[in-house]
């Protein structure tokens, strides 16, 4: 071989050593600021802020630490030199800290995450040990073992991994969750709407709060679609099916969450009879259904409804029906299950899925 040619082939091999060297240097702390009002009761009560850490690594992510006063809910961000939220560490007081991971594509889009519960840090855990480590500081230690998660397999007695699937068109058609131990597959004329929220109790309960939540979405790929029925989904299990006619909410099937052992499924339907709107609300294993009759805004009838449609009773001109908490239901309510069951209120701010969303 010539001369130029051993030069060549020299300098090709420390071209791809110090590419090499430079995809796997290590990421360092390059600022981090810390500050807490354990000392200064008034400040702690005015900020409502215990603990507050802010980190910059060196490749420009970042993380952010916030530890609130009562009740006392954690929540760790890691943002990416782009500003996305690549990870959390959220936790309420008594509870065990979620940890979630998550990837984008080169679009932006959501792609796959990893979750995972783990024992708070002066607990020994293995989980714990193998995520942050026993150095001094654990946002480090952390942001470096997250580079490379879903090169792995995973135990999946511990954690679970999401992946989301797109078509050519953009729209998320497939969810497999543990590499197809479940999944959610968007029919034809649908897409899957994919998303992670803060539950609606994050800051505001020590037992129920300081969880992220998997929200999915099966929604018509047409916006402007007639008839067509919306699958709402809540870290894949499924919430509410809504059915809509000529663009009209006429039924809900409201499945029971888990988390409530005497949590039944409801119905809800609405219909036209006579000039008159007419909703009936029915309990799973319940032998008698509910249904109100209203008419320009005013609640004509009340009805108990038997098995075979048979009325069994019924109260002419009512008072207005009351929740759980005493207050009067109007026409609006009626298709609103919030107002009658404590099922995915932590999960749902609203029943209808947010469309603007829809890409």
């Amino acid at each position: 071989m010539k001369r130029p040619d051993l030069l060549f082939f020299a300098l090709l091999g420390c071209v791809i050593l110090l590419s090499s060297c430079k995809k796997e240097q290590h990421i360092e702390i390059v600022k981090a600021v810390h500050e807490n009002n354990f000392d200064n009761p008034e400040l702690m009560t005015e900020k409502g802020i215990l603990e507050y850490d802010s980190i910059s690594f060196s490749d420009g992510s970042t993380a952010v630490h916030r530890l609130q006063w009562a009740p006392q809910n954690s929540l760790t961000e890691f943002r990416d030199p782009m500003g996305r939220v690549v990870a959390t560490w959220a936790q309420a007081s008594e509870c065990m800290m979620q940890v979630m991971i998550r990837r984008y594509d080169d679009q932006g889009r959501l792609l796959r995450f990893l979750t995972f519960d783990c024992e708070a840090p002066d607990v020994t855990d293995s989980i714990y040990g193998n995520w942050f480590g026993n150095g001094d500081s654990l946002y480090l230690a952390f942001r470096q073992r997250m580079e490379h998660w879903d090169d792995e397999a995973w135990d999946t007695a511990h954690y679970s991994r999401f992946d989301v699937e797109y078509n050519a068109e953009g729209h998320a058609m497939r969810v497999l969750r543990n590499q197809g131990a479940s999944e959610i597959v968007a029919p034809e004329g649908y897409q899957l709407q994919v998303d992670i929220r803060p539950c609606q109790s994050f800051w505001a309960s020590d037992l129920d709060g300081g969880r992220f939540v998997f929200l999915i979405d099966q929604v018509p790929v047409q916006t402007d679609a007639s008839d067509y029925v919306v699958k709402r989904y809540a870290d894949m299990l499924p919430s509410m099916d809504l059915s809509f006619k000529a663009g009209n909410l006429v039924r809900i099937l409201w499945h029971a969450e888990p988390s409530y052992s005497d949590a039944k499924a409801m119905t809800f339907t609405y219909e036209i009879i006579d000039g008159k709107q007419v909703y009936t609300r029915q309990e799973e294993g319940s032998p008698v259904a509910h249904r109100n009759i209203w008419q320009d805004g005013k609640l004509l009838c009340r009805q108990l409804i038997g098995v075979q449609g048979e009325v069994l009773e019924s109260e002419e001109s009512p008072r207005l029906p009351v929740d759980n908490d005493g207050n009067p239901l109007y026409e609006k309510d009626e298709m609103n299950p919030f107002r009658y069951s404590s099922c995915w209120q932590n999960v749902y701010d609203c029943i209808l899925p947010d469309y603007s969303r829809i890409e």
